[in-house]
């Protein structure tokens, strides 16, 4: 069968959030734009089999099968839809973390946050209490006693996506506009490059039947999540007419994720009515609030940035006695009904760690029906009827204590990475192999945090923590709860220039003229923030610099 050719002004490789946002962008702009994915409209069993990586160590990275879905639309099919930004800190050089700081201020990595929001439904770019005007408990602090200070802030907010799903929110839009081609269930297999360093053309193959398609484009963006753009990279560089990017020692290096879990427990001295617990509703989308450590904290320690949030106890164990959380429990355990309330990953990780108790459930259950049967009905109509979509499930907790869970900065390494394996996928590309590393500084500086933020509760009068762990075991117990693969960050970074990373500030590569990074493989430093925010406002902020580079 002869190739097939097609030309376009621009080729994106990736039809998730980011690559879905830059395909728009591009065609609002004027530019013709092919936007490629291997997947469908629905899991592909076929086209998802392709994104099977090898795992060095399973402990610290999810299966690729939680981890991303093939598709239009991309692994947003199983986002939760939490939009955070970074910090300022985190775009600063840090003595203490190796190979940080960005080649762009925060100003304009954010330039087009508004932009971002608003293409993931989750209101306005506001992420602070003070300037969310309308939310009833604005005035409020967390907790009682609790207030902004130097140790500690309070007032920070995540914002949730009211239709998480990139595909179902913008199908409509991307079907019918005229300057945009959507190329499902085709899968790309490298770019040709010239002598004079452009990139001649996207390579891309249909497994159904072999057919090859050549996408001759002015410009080409890879939108394929950390680790696949990572691959498709390192599969080019390979080639005798592939890429060639100046820095090629960067590609696939210093993958970071998020460490996560729950070290201790959060005891409110205040009134437990005054504790606000779980979501609240601004402009039109559930926002959740956190505490955080301001930059002379984390500076002064050489604590790498983290953020805690209240959440529930462990629904698996049934000792809470709590029927609300053991009926949450129960159907998450039910084969047809958990499979759809939650993702697999998701769903996995809360029923974990305990011997299935499914008795103590029901008798927690049966000691409050009225409460438990009121509550169901309530959170399913505002999980799956009203909008906005609540994003999850909590219970207020009768004496004022929490769990208290922690989403902690992963320190670029070198040697946490992602290369190629020896065999190859149905597409003739060699799997990724994946070495995701937690390093010691990652994990102390998770307890030392947690040490701060005691000191600074209990300084204020407004509560202490209290451990889960031993102090000798808090360091094993961080390392066993933390598994990531979910945010695939920093893979094809940014840099100065080809001695600091793979492409420059805009995300165009290094030796590569007219072909672009876009997502948060580009990230130098992982933060504590969720990326899929700031990778949309970059993705967007990248599409008008190359509809502007056309133009010109």
């Amino acid at each position: 069968m002869s190739d097939r050719t097609v030309s376009v002004d621009v080729c994106v490789v990736g039809a998730g959030p980011v690559g879905l946002a830059a395909a728009l962008t591009l065609a609002d702009a004027g530019r013709s734009v092919m936007l490629v994915d291997s997947g469908h409209e629905h899991l592909d069993p076929q086209a998802q089999s392709l994104s099977t990586a090898h795992i060095l160590d399973p402990k610290a990275h999810a299966p690729m099968a939680h981890a991303v879905q093939r598709g239009l639309g991309g692994t947003s099919a199983l986002w939760g839809g939490r939009c955070v930004p970074l910090d300022p800190i985190d775009f600063l050089p840090r003595e203490h973390v190796p190979h940080s700081g960005w080649p762009m201020s925060q100003e304009e990595a954010e330039a087009h946050l508004d932009d971002a929001c608003r293409f993931l439904g989750a209101g306005p770019s506001r992420f602070q209490v003070r300037d969310c005007e309308g939310m009833h408990t604005a005035a409020s602090p967390l907790a009682e006693g609790l207030s902004d200070t130097d140790e500690v802030r309070a007032s920070t907010l995540e914002r949730w996506s009211g239709l998480p799903n990139a595909w179902l929110a913008h199908r409509a839009r991307a079907m019918n506009h005229p300057h945009l081609q959507v190329l499902p269930g085709h899968t790309c297999t490298g770019w040709l490059q010239g002598a004079d360093g452009h990139v001649q053309a996207a390579q891309l193959v249909r497994l159904t039947d072999g057919q090859r398609v050549n996408v001759a484009a002015r410009h080409h963006v890879l939108a394929a999540g950390g680790v696949e753009s990572a691959r498709l990279m390192l599969h080019s560089m390979h080639q005798p007419s592939g890429l060639r990017p100046t820095g090629a020692s960067w590609v696939g290096r210093c993958y970071m994720g998020h460490p996560s879990g729950k070290l201790a427990e959060v005891q409110w001295h205040g009134k437990p009515s005054a504790t606000i617990h779980g979501f609240e509703q601004h402009a039109g989308t559930y926002v959740r609030r956190r505490l955080t450590l301001p930059a002379p904290v984390q500076l002064t320690h050489r604590l790498h940035n983290i953020a805690f949030w209240l959440d529930n106890p462990p629904i698996a164990n049934a000792s809470h006695g709590n029927g609300l959380l053991s009926a949450a429990y129960l159907a998450l355990r039910m084969p047809f009904l958990g499979e759809r309330l939650a993702p697999a990953a998701i769903r996995e990780r809360m029923l974990q760690g305990q011997t299935p108790q499914t008795l103590r459930h029901v008798l927690n259950c049966l000691r409050t029906p009225v409460a438990t049967t009121a509550f169901a009905a309530s959170f399913a109509y505002h999980r799956y009827v009203a909008q906005p979509r609540l994003p999850g499930f909590f219970t207020a907790s009768r004496n004022n204590r929490y769990a208290l869970h922690f989403h902690a900065e992963h320190a670029p390494n070198l040697e946490s990475r992602i290369t190629l394996g020896e065999d190859e996928d149905a597409a003739g590309i060699p799997r990724a192999v994946i070495d995701l590393r937690w390093q010691e500084n990652d994990i102390n500086a998770i307890i030392r945090a947690h040490d701060l933020l005691d000191q600074a509760l209990r300084k204020q009068g407004a509560g202490e923590l209290h451990y889960l762990h031993a102090a000798s075991e808090r360091a094993q117990a961080v390392r066993d709860q933390s598994i990531d693969g979910f945010h695939q960050i920093g893979s094809l970074r940014m840099g100065h220039g080809p001695d600091h990373g793979v492409t420059d500030a805009m995300g165009s590569v290094f030796g590569c003229q007219n072909f672009h990074v876009a997502g948060s493989a580009l990230f130098p430093t992982s933060g504590q923030a969720n990326p899929t925010l700031l990778a949309v406002a970059l993705a967007i902020k990248q599409a008008q610099h190359i509809a502007h580079r056309i133009a010109a």
